[in-house]
């Protein structure tokens, strides 16, 4: 399964989302397990996040991913969040 993701969207979003955190790139970068390269490259449209990494983004942000992704204005924040935790077979398909 291959999400659309648009570059440019999505980097403006992660960008808004991370300074309205007061959050350098570095402190992102911990946050998510992360090198602070690969915050540089999504948030300058070199390189786009696997699947996985959306589900942390939109968890550590607690927005929906259709926010994250630029497809909504909507931020509607998670007021109770919920892990979500993968099955084998939805392991299997990311891994793809």
């Amino acid at each position: 399964m291959e999400i659309n993701i648009s570059p440019v969207n999505f980097a403006i979003r992660l960008k808004e989302l991370r300074e309205n955190r007061n959050l350098t790139q570095a402190e992102l970068a911990e946050q998510l397990g992360v090198g602070v390269s690969t915050i540089g490259m999504w948030e300058s449209t070199q390189r786009t996040p696997t699947a996985k990494m959306l589900l942390k983004l939109i968890s550590f942000f607690g927005c929906t991913l259709d926010y994250l992704l630029g497809y909504s204005n909507s931020f509607t924040p998670n007021t109770q969040p919920t892990p979500y935790v993968l099955s084998n077979r939805e392991e299997e398909l990311l891994s793809m």
